[in-house]
């Protein structure tokens, strides 16, 4: 990846700002009307209601169901899978089946020796609560410098300075480095990253000739699929998955890739024999 190029942790804060001002959702607004989670403004309450774990109970992503939940944490762990896809995200956190999610991802990052006293870009940052002790709250770090520390983070207002837990918002935030809440951060496996830079051929595919943007766009194809053919099958998928390949609906082989419509009509075919 060249020096230019989007980095791991670029992509990782990008995502997360893209979310700031979402609102968490009443209880009445989301038994209305349940699409209104993906609307950032609209439906606003504060019964812990989001997208973040709506999306993260669909996978299992932990061991309890988090929706109505304080969710500064499954909006940290829905950055990672939005930004790397699921089973890099997992591996990137040393993600375990959590019950109790700030403590266990703590825990987590200190048992592969990725948990420090001093801030980078892409962290996950971790507070405690106000006896300075007990963990409390999470975020992602998006800059450092010799004073302050600079964050997105979920559940929290946008008042910098002092943490807000269970505030309602996604906003951007700053500290004081050595504000005493501040209790370390964890350091992901950035290095688990694939480093194809598929950002960087969208560019130079926009300014291409039609010539060029044939060759660019057969790049961007194998970029992914190079990508994709690593990815572990996710938990959740692996017993089904088995199950498919015993009643011969599918041989089991690239099973993170995109399927053509002639595999898909042909699996399918294959189910309804069944």
């Amino acid at each position: 990846m060249g020096s230019d190029s989007m980095t791991a942790q670029d992509r990782l804060v990008d995502v997360a700002l893209g979310e700031v001002g979402y609102l968490e959702k009443s209880k009445s607004a989301y038994i209305a009307n349940p699409a209104v989670i993906w609307f950032k403004l609209d439906g606003a309450g504060y019964d812990n209601i989001t997208k973040y774990a709506y999306d993260l109970d669909q996978i299992d992503w932990y061991a309890v169901y988090v929706q109505y939940q304080p969710w500064c944490a499954s909006y940290v762990d829905w950055c990672f899978i939005q930004a790397f896809g699921e089973p890099a995200a997992a591996k990137m956190k040393n993600h375990g089946i959590y019950d109790s999610l700030v403590d266990c991802a703590i825990d987590s990052y200190k048992a592969i020796g990725r948990w420090f006293s001093t801030p980078e870009k892409g962290d996950q940052i971790f507070f405690s609560k106000s006896n300075g002790i007990d963990p409390a709250h999470t975020g992602i770090v998006t800059a450092v410098d010799d004073d302050y520390v600079y964050t997105v983070e979920g559940n929290t207002s946008s008042e910098s300075g002092i943490v807000v837990a269970n505030g309602g918002t996604c906003a951007k935030k700053w500290y004081r480095r050595n504000y005493y809440r501040i209790l370390g951060y964890g350091r992901p496996l950035y290095e688990e990253v694939d480093d194809m830079d598929v950002s960087a051929l969208i560019e130079l595919i926009k300014g291409a000739s039609p010539e060029e943007r044939k060759a660019l766009g057969k790049t961007l194809d194998d970029c992914v699929f190079e990508y994709r053919v690593k990815m572990d099958v996710p938990g959740w998928a692996v017993d089904e998955l088995q199950e498919a390949k015993d009643a011969g609906i599918t041989d089991g082989t690239r099973p993170m890739t995109y399927s053509t419509r002639l595999e898909a009509a042909i699996m399918c075919k294959r189910a309804v024999k069944k």
